[in-house]
């Protein structure tokens, strides 16, 4: 997400997360048994070849990341159906070459996991997220708009349970990012149009 060309932030990133458990499960789907040892192969010998570690491309989040139920009862992964909607996944798509594509997650979900963490990066990232918010689509976050945007599109991170302490830490943490995004305060202008060489970005 971070390597996003609209974000214009970030000129690297350490590693890259991916959905591991839902890759595995859509290429059994397809006919590959092994896919999971194809992928992991392939991670190995890339990192040989250009000398980056062993977890440059990595699913440690996967254990983080939550689980719905649909109105069948069929489990699935909410973060992968987001990201592979076409309004996200042609507009997200940063990289798409030689058999490889990478798809950034949908911007609440960046938003929602980073807000988790919030460490290292992760509030500047935030910031970045709610600049190019307002310069995109003229979006005037508030703590109480942005805490609303991310519980109702990343629903199953499950805010409806969490506890005093847990909801003040969120919005503690909303607080910072709306003043590292907006240092002056919230803009009184709205933003200028954009070119016509920009993509707008899914943010609903």
């Amino acid at each position: 997400m971070v390597l996003h060309p609209s974000l214009k932030h970030r000129e690297s990133t350490q590693d890259i997360d991916y959905i591991h458990r839902s890759f595995v499960s859509e290429y059994r789907a397809l006919g590959y048994p092994d896919a999971e040892e194809r992928l992991r192969k392939c991670i190995a010998e890339t990192a040989l070849k250009f000398n980056l570690g062993l977890d440059w491309l990595n699913d440690h989040a996967d254990v983080a990341l939550p689980l719905a139920v649909d109105q069948q009862g069929r489990t699935y992964d909410p973060i992968f159906y987001a990201s592979t909607r076409d309004q996200n996944a042609v507009p997200q798509t940063i990289f798409d070459e030689r058999g490889l594509a990478l798809v950034a997650v949908p911007w609440p979900w960046a938003m929602a996991l980073k807000l988790v963490r919030y460490e290292k990066k992760d509030p500047e990232d935030c910031a970045a997220v709610l600049r190019l918010g307002f310069s995109q689509r003229g979006i005037r976050w508030t703590i109480a708009g942005l805490e609303q945007w991310i519980s109702e599109r990343c629903w199953p991170m499950n805010y409806s349970s969490y506890q005093p302490p847990q909801k003040a830490q969120l919005r503690q943490r909303i607080q910072d990012a709306l003043s590292r995004a907006f240092p002056g305060g919230p803009p009184s202008h709205m933003p200028p149009p954009r070119t016509t060489s920009e993509t707008p970005l899914y943010f609903s």
